[in-house]
Parts: structure tokens; C-alpha cells; sequence
């Protein structure tokens, strides 16, 4: 019985220090000192920006133009948890969505998408434009976020913090260093047929 509470109470101590975060409403806790660090290109910015100096666009564009034009199509939609529209999305319907688009078939939830046999691990020396990049929490919770990397140390991706999808920086950020757990990259194309309703 004592084990218990001690287990409790360690449990409110960690969901106290990294915000009120519930598997109902997803989020990453962040402290004020990485509120500042972080988001550098956050939705609203970008589109207040976009609209009067299109250099601040370009300076955000990963090297890749396929991966460009996917960053000008999605930055600044609202993140709404469960969403999976250009009116509010939430981290893994935007990969999913993503993906999609190139034919590749990816599960629902983040949890999902990191179990899925479709993805490989890849060492985060060893990352590529497109690898999906996966973040916990807490060290010993389940997957939480997910994001996609587009060259340059940055990602791209939808977050319930920043209010929508954004590009940040994460091989910079202490924050996402912190966070992260993993990448995986997609196997070939022609190797990975998915079935939703399997």
C-alpha cells in the first residue's frame, strides 16, 4: 500500500512540473525559459509576417522543394485536438495527413505511427528531410508528440502550445532535445501498403 502512494505521489509531482497535461488534452509542458527559447516562427508570426515580407517565408523553406511546398501549404493551421482539417489539426492527423499526400498510408495516433512496421529506426546523427521525429513527455510515458524533420536542425509540425502548425527548431532547442525519444524513418514505398482496417 505504501508502494502505491509513493507511486501517486511521484505521478503529481511529474504532471506538476510539466504542465496540466491529460490523455484527453495532449500537450508538452514547457517552462517559461523554453516559451522564449522555442517557436521562433509561430503560427500567428507567420502569418502576420507572410502577408507583409515574403523574405520571411523563404527563410524558413527547408532545402527541399517538396517538403517547401508542404511547410507554405499547412504553417498556421490551428491545432484542435482530434482534429484532422485545415480548420484545426491535431500532431499526428498533420504527419498522417502529410504522408498521405505521398502515398503512404500512416496510422492515426502518434503512439500508432511509432509502433507502425513501416517505420525504422534511424539515429538522430543520421537524420533525413521527411523522418519522423517522436517525443515523450515524461522518460517512462508513452509517445506524445510527433513531428516531421525538414533539413537545417528544424521540424515541422501541429502543437496544442503554439496554438497550430509551425516550424521550430530541434536540434537547437534544448526543449526538443530534451523531450525527444526517437526517429523513424518510412520504408520504401513500394514495401509498406497499409490497410486501415486491419
Amino acid at each position: 500500500m505504501k508502494e502505491f502512494i509513493l507511486i501517486i505521489f511521484l505521478i503529481n509531482i511529474a504532471s506538476k512540473a510539466f504542465g496540466s497535461c491529460t490523455a484527453y488534452s495532449p500537450c508538452i509542458g514547457i517552462s517559461n525559459q523554453e516559451k522564449e527559447e522555442i517557436f521562433q516562427y509561430s503560427p500567428k508570426n507567420i502569418q502576420e509576417e507572410n502577408g507583409r515580407d515574403a523574405s520571411l517565408m523563404h527563410s524558413i523553406l527547408s532545402p527541399s522543394p517538396e517538403i517547401s511546398n508542404v511547410i507554405k501549404k499547412y504553417v498556421g493551421i490551428p491545432y484542435v485536438w482530434g482534429g484532422e482539417t485545415n480548420r484545426g489539426i491535431d500532431c499526428s492527423a498533420f504527419t498522417r495527413e502529410v504522408f498521405l499526400e505521398k502515398g503512404i498510408f500512416l496510422p492515426r495516433t502518434s503512439k500508432e505511427q511509432f509502433n507502425s512496421p513501416m517505420l525504422i529506426e534511424v539515429g538522430p546523427n543520421n537524420l533525413k528531410i521527411w523522418d519522423l521525429l517522436f517525443f515523450k513527455k515524461h522518460s517512462f510515458g508513452p509517445i506524445s508528440h510527433v513531428a516531421i524533420y525538414i533539413g537545417e536542425g528544424k521540424m515541422i509540425h501541429s502543437s496544442k502550445n503554439e496554438g497550430g502548425v509551425y516550424i521550430s527548431e530541434f536540434q537547437n532547442s534544448g526543449l526538443w532535445q530534451r523531450l525527444f525519444f526517437k526517429a523513424k524513418r518510412v520504408t520504401n514505398k513500394q514495401e509498406i501498403a497499409y490497410v486501415e482496417n486491419n
